[in-house]
């Protein structure tokens, strides 16, 4: 996935396009016709790496006594605070599970690199971070039984990409 990322790799693929119009026609076309859909799910992907630096932000600055009346540990004493942090990862890793069960990777990858070559977002502070959380896992569900192809340390991997403060 790095590779697609690579402004070699955008250069190329725009060298190849302007050897041949029909090519040319045929990418304006798909862009009009889908770049609105694109962006919708680039949108989607974006939000939830957002969620996931918003929630380390908030640990962050609980550690950095930034809420006067509250530390870490006072927030895990209360049944509520506890709770709350238990749901705030939970989604996060609802979120993950949903996604690459639903979208499979080739999709994700494929629009990634659509939006990336359309809006020239390589430059964007959060594309990386986004490309890693969307690279295939290697599992594949499928509606069959006995379809599903589940690698062995799926979804501790998957969750590892990125990292969650331990010390909770």
């Amino acid at each position: 996935m790095k590779y697609l990322l690579d402004q070699q790799f955008q250069d190329d693929c725009d060298q190849r396009l302007q050897n041949d119009i029909d090519m040319i026609d045929t990418d304006e076309q798909f862009k009009e016709s889908y770049m609105d859909i694109i962006e919708r799910f680039y949108t989607l992907f974006e939000s939830i790496y957002q969620y996931y630096i918003e929630i380390n932000e908030f640990i962050s600055r609980v550690r950095e006594n930034y809420y006067i009346d509250y530390t870490l540990e006072t927030i895990l004493l209360e049944k509520e605070g506890k709770r709350l942090l238990i749901e705030a990862y939970y989604n996060y890793a609802v979120m993950l599970l949903l996604l690459d069960r639903l979208i499979p990777a080739i999709a994700r990858e494929r629009i990634l690199v659509c939006y990336v070559r359309y809006k020239s977002a390589v430059g964007s502070d959060n594309t990386t971070q986004v490309a890693m959380m969307v690279k295939g896992t290697g599992a594949t569900f499928k509606n069959t039984p006995n379809g599903h192809n589940i690698p062995a340390k799926y979804p501790i991997d998957y969750f590892g990409r990125f990292n969650v403060d331990r010390m909770l």
